[in-house]
């Protein structure tokens, strides 16, 4: 471990990321809240040749109809495995229980988060409330890449010596309605998404997809220590072909095809003269029959079936048995054999989960 045997464990540093990347997973929290879909658009008919005139011109195409292109997003099936070279960080069954209770995928209403941002956090993060969404009636779409270093910068600990930080954020959004009409989310800032219901937005049938992916690297002084610190974060709501996700709803209910996931992997590398130490997190949500009764704010949980997961080392089963009822979870840990068992508590996203966890998309709400 060299330097890092005087108390540089890769727990302490990762809390220390926590802090550089806080500003742009703020960012992503409001954005979290549409979770869209990639759908591909329908050939459109022809008018067949006649043998005894010219074929008429083609009709220009319905822009009210016609799905907005699919092309634009940039993960690749690299990104859901394991990166090479990073080590698997470990978590004790207290922490992925932590990581659980404040992960919004398990919910239809989590409590909020009691979060105070900086005065001055409002202007960094300007550009977001100019982003808007492109839509029609079959389709809405976001594409954009955004310069989020001031914004982490301004959430760094003062403390800490930083000699130059870039922070950059990508985001990829689609959003295809197969029944319904998603015209009305046209030019509407995704910052305004955060109190949107997908079942409110006009469309009751579609699927949806979301890509994203943040980087960030620091040149900084830990101590006396010169370190090169950097991160790479990426976050997917679909499938595992990287494609969008199915999803119905009816009267107020909201469900997923079995083949949806939310995926997150998160690697970070700390590199000072004497060591480099790169580690990664991964987090898998797999839904299994799940639905979600949207009709009351007082409905807390996922309504019915279950998500399997696995968080770093430990797999296990979440179960849902009513909107209000707390959901029990069965873990087991493959690196120990340890065995958990019981139910999750509501939480709001603590302060720590709003960097490691990008496996927390959720159909209806913010995180």
């Amino acid at each position: 471990m060299g330097a890092y045997q005087s108390g540089y464990s890769p727990v302490r540093w990762a809390r220390l990321e926590d802090v550089l990347q806080a500003a742009s997973l703020i960012a992503i929290a409001v954005f979290f809240v549409l979770t869209a879909s990639c759908n591909q658009p329908a050939s459109s008919e022809r008018t067949k040749s006649q043998t005894t005139s010219p074929a008429p011109s083609a009709p220009p195409p319905d822009t009210a109809v016609t799905p907005l292109p699919v092309s634009g997003a940039f993960l690749v099936d690299a990104d859901l495995v394991p990166t090479e070279g990073y080590k698997l960080n470990s978590k004790t069954a207290e922490q992925v229980l932590t990581t659980l209770s404040q992960t919004s995928v398990f919910y239809n209403n989590q409590p909020k988060a009691q979060v105070t941002l900086p005065t001055n956090i409002t202007s960094c993060l300007s550009e977001l409330d100019t982003t808007t969404i492109d839509a029609n009636k079959v389709s809405a779409k976001i594409i954009k890449n955004l310069d989020v270093s001031n914004c982490v910068k301004q959430l760094t600990d003062p403390s800490l010596t930083v000699n130059s930080l870039t922070a950059t954020l990508k985001v990829y959004m689609y959003l295809s309605c197969s029944s319904g009409d998603v015209s009305g989310l046209k030019g509407k800032p995704f910052t305004s998404l955060q109190d949107v219901v997908l079942g409110k937005t006009g469309c009751k049938e579609g699927t949806f997809h979301l890509q994203f992916v943040s980087e960030q690297t620091a040149e900084l002084l830990y101590g006396f220590i010169p370190t090169t610190f950097k991160r790479r974060v990426v976050s997917l709501d679909g499938t595992n072909a990287l494609t969008g996700c199915k999803f119905s709803v009816n009267n107020n209910i909201e469900s997923r095809a079995d083949d949806c996931i939310n995926f997150a992997k998160d690697d970070y590398s700390f590199i000072t003269p004497s060591a480099t130490l790169s580690y990664y997190d991964i987090y898998k949500y797999k839904f299994l029959g799940v639905t979600s009764d949207s009709s009351s704010d007082d409905n807390i949980w996922r309504s019915t079936g279950k998500i399997e997961l696995s968080v770093d080392s430990w797999t296990g089963v979440v179960s849902f048995t009513g909107s209000n009822t707390s959901p029990s979870y069965t873990l087991q840990d493959s690196a120990s054999n340890a065995a958990v068992t019981g139910s999750l508590k509501a939480t709001a996203p603590g302060a720590g989960f709003l960097t490691p966890d990008m496996g927390s998309v959720t159909f209806g709400k913010s995180l």
